[in-house]
């Protein structure tokens, strides 16, 4: 009981320290977004150690995700008010033309974050629950469950990154290593 009310402790503040390192209400001195991923991890370890391995890492993803969806659900109603001021704003002044090199990049953000992204988090979280001591319908519960989330973290990635090269050949590279690891390495 005790363990189960710390990881969502830990949970609730991890998602705190994210969410304030998004909106920028916490001092960029603390790393929020560092404590914030380190908080999430031990709570997947108390998790895991209330609810045992298979209960325990569903609580790992499923619990902060939708405190998370709190807190942006939460954030939807300033984004509305901010977005009615930047259409009157537009009223206001001409918008520029749409270039070559702006549809060129969002083509590549596309191909990056849809098919690619994708195709590298099922690659890996195949891998991944390959590599548990579980058994077969259990690995699959578990790829399931964590091949969006994976997904989600490489397409965000993509879109956030200046560069897309960096996501993109990091990207590329884990879905390779799951691909080999998958079809080429014995079971």
């Amino acid at each position: 009981m005790i363990d189960s009310a710390v990881a969502f402790a830990l949970g609730i503040a991890g998602v705190g320290c994210l969410y304030g390192s998004w909106r920028d209400l916490l001092s960029a001195s603390l790393r929020p977004a560092w404590v914030g991923w380190l908080l999430l991890m031990a709570a997947g370890y108390f998790a895991v150690r209330a609810s045992g391995a298979e209960f325990g890492s569903t609580f790992i993803f499923l619990a902060p995700a939708l405190v998370a969806w709190l807190l942006v659900a939460a954030n939807t109603e300033l984004r509305e008010a901010k977005a009615r001021r930047r259409k009157n704003a537009e009223r206001a002044e001409p918008t520029a033309a749409v270039g070559g090199r702006t549809l060129t990049r969002h083509l590549l953000l596309f191909v990056i974050t849809v098919p690619l992204s994708a195709v590298a988090a099922t690659l890996f979280s195949v891998t991944l629950a390959r590599t548990l001591p579980w058994s077969d319908l259990s690995e699959m519960a578990f790829a399931l469950t964590i091949m969006p989330f994976a997904w989600g973290c490489a397409a965000y990635w993509a879109v956030a990154d200046s560069k897309l090269a960096r996501p993109a050949l990091s990207i590329l590279a884990l879905g390779l290593l799951g691909a080999v690891s998958t079809f080429l390495l014995p079971a």
